[in-house]
């Protein structure tokens, strides 16, 4: 072979081009896994933050749902004490109290709204009695017994009971400031609000509405700054009674409430008293 033809042979074989080219495609190879390993990371990342977010929103909802306050007393344990009335637990948790054998059936029902985490039959104290004198109470289950998840039972409860003619709307605490909104949308079926140390969460000034406020005089529960500040949203209607020695959880039977202060009256004078101011507000 000649000296041209191995010259030849040596530059066709070590060309600068191709020895270059898997150098280039190994650089631009090494440019792009960077690249991509980043943004798996991003992502990963996101993943984990919005785990922790649902995570959280789980725990929050968990916490209120399983946190309550139980009843004293059974349904069937309370029922032994109020022959006058037929009290009922529904499928769903709801109490229903009715007019007893031989008492006349005002048709008139008052839907009851929880204070918070409060179960249903620790009003049943404060409503049998109502039922013992001809009045229609229901009680209904809320979500975490929070009335608020369910402002709007009150009208399958109406719905379901066209027997009752006059419907009226009570709450307490937490329970009755749900109760005023949905009176206020609806004053076509309800024709008044029972505040049960309670206020207006909405101006309901406008309607025409009865409102009962009942509260005791040494709640520390109830904020009465915001009470007070409220008075300007209720009707013309408005009628106030404070029980003296009265505080916030003794409407209900459920035992001591943080935040409360202790009641210089008993549990059943209290409720005595409230039921005498309903009634004769009723029947006003």
């Amino acid at each position: 072979m000649s000296e041209a033809e191995k010259t030849t042979e040596t530059e066709v074989t070590s060309s600068p081009a191709e020895e270059a080219a898997p150098v280039e495609e190994k650089t631009a190879e090494t440019a792009v896994k960077p690249k991509k390993k980043k943004g798996k990371i991003i992502l990963c990342v996101i993943l984990i933050v919005l785990a922790l977010i649902v995570v959280g929103i789980g725990i929050a909802i968990a916490s209120v749902m399983l946190t309550k306050r139980p009843a004293a007393k059974t349904a069937e344990e309370y029922a032994a004490g109020y022959q006058g009335a037929v009290i009922t637990v529904t499928d769903n948790g709801s109490v229903e109290i009715k007019p007893g054998t031989g008492v006349e059936d005002r048709k008139t029902g008052i839907i009851f709204y929880v204070g918070a985490e409060i179960e249903p039959e620790a009003y049943i104290p404060l409503l049998a009695p109502l039922s013992e004198q001809g009045y229609s109470c229901f009680i209904p289950k809320m979500p975490g017994n929070v009335a608020t998840f369910k402002a709007g039972e009150a009208g399958k409860i109406i719905d379901a009971n066209t027997g009752i003619g006059t419907w009226y709307l009570a709450g307490h605490s937490l329970g009755g400031f749900t109760a005023a909104g949905y009176a206020k949308d609806h004053t076509d079926k309800i024709k008044g609000l029972i505040f049960i140390a309670a206020y207006a969460g909405t101006d309901i000034s406008g309607t025409d509405l009865k409102l009962l406020s009942i509260y005791g005089d040494t709640d520390t529960v109830l904020n009465k700054e915001r009470y007070n500040a409220a008075l300007s949203w209720n009707p013309a209607s408005f009628e106030e009674h404070i029980i003296a020695g009265g505080n916030h959880a003794q409407f209900g039977d459920y035992g001591e409430q943080p935040g409360d202060t202790a009641a210089t009256i008993s549990a059943e004078d209290q409720r005595a008293q409230a039921v005498a101011f309903i009634l004769t507000w009723l029947a006003a």
